[in-house]
């Protein structure tokens, strides 16, 4: 026994070098564990910083690809103009397809946008918020899909829950009315509740009246706990849907 315990000392003593990187090894696992937890839980939260920054360098990408298609469309459209004769169809063409891609340009900015939000958190005040809602038309008449998102800088690393609410303003038979649930009916496949650490998309579709004309979307949020302040905003219907109709098809 005497023999093994003098030999490992002698090993130790002719590697010396063994146990500083041993140590800096079981520091580093120690570092790379404690990130992993980190990101799985941001991960479960709704946050994944490595999804947002590979979505961020996507969407530039892209952003750059639209910006060469929309040259190329421009020295054509410009090519059109200065001939003698002028194709009006291929004119138009051109003109529409620049009109697509201003769209898709400015879609890509709105997520590049959003996107930077989650990556720098710090450029919001702390606390709950709306960070966007589209609506979009469906087949059915006076109904129409929603797409709500909620963002928050937490303060203190902590989960905000709680639901929302919709209460439309507009006018039916000459009366300036409110429609709150359940005249203001949604599906069963609708996402009023949320609980979410840094963001949640909440998603669903709702139908009218057929004879109500909706001016104002009012939304309400409305947290748990008394940490977090309730929100309610405001947006004007035509700019929600952007001149989109929907009388069923």
């Amino acid at each position: 026994m005497a023999v093994k315990i003098r030999s490992r000392h002698l090993l130790n003593a002719a590697r010396p070098w063994r146990r500083p990187i041993l140590r800096l090894i079981g520091v580093a696992l120690v570092f790379l564990m404690m990130w992993l937890a980190f990101e799985t839980g941001r991960f479960r939260a709704g946050y994944d910083s490595v999804g947002a920054d590979h979505r961020v360098s996507t969407v530039q990408e892209e952003m750059r690809l639209l910006q060469k298609k929309m040259s190329a469309l421009r020295a054509e459209n410009a090519e059109l103009v200065s001939d003698n004769v002028i194709d009006s169809q291929a004119y138009k063409d051109v003109t529409q397809k620049l009109n697509q891609l201003n769209e898709e340009m400015l879609e890509l900015k709105k997520e590049l946008i959003f996107y930077r939000s989650i990556l720098n958190p710090e450029e919001h005040e702390p606390g709950l918020r709306i960070q966007g809602v589209e609506l979009l038309p469906t087949s059915k008449a006076n109904t129409w899909r929603y797409k709500l998102v909620l963002m928050q800088r937490p303060s203190n690393d902590r989960m905000v829950s709680g639901r929302v609410d919709f209460v439309l303003k507009g006018k039916q038979g000459g009366r300036v009315i409110e429609l709150v649930r359940p005249v203001l009916k949604l599906d069963s496949s609708s996402v009023m509740s949320f609980s979410f650490k840094y963001f949640e998309t909440l998603e669903g579709q709702f139908q009218m009246p057929t004879d109500f004309v909706p001016a104002t979307l009012i939304v309400k949020v409305a947290p748990e706990g008394s940490w977090v302040q309730a929100l309610e905003q405001r947006f004007a219907w035509n700019s929600l849907v952007g001149g989109k109709d929907n009388v069923g098809k």
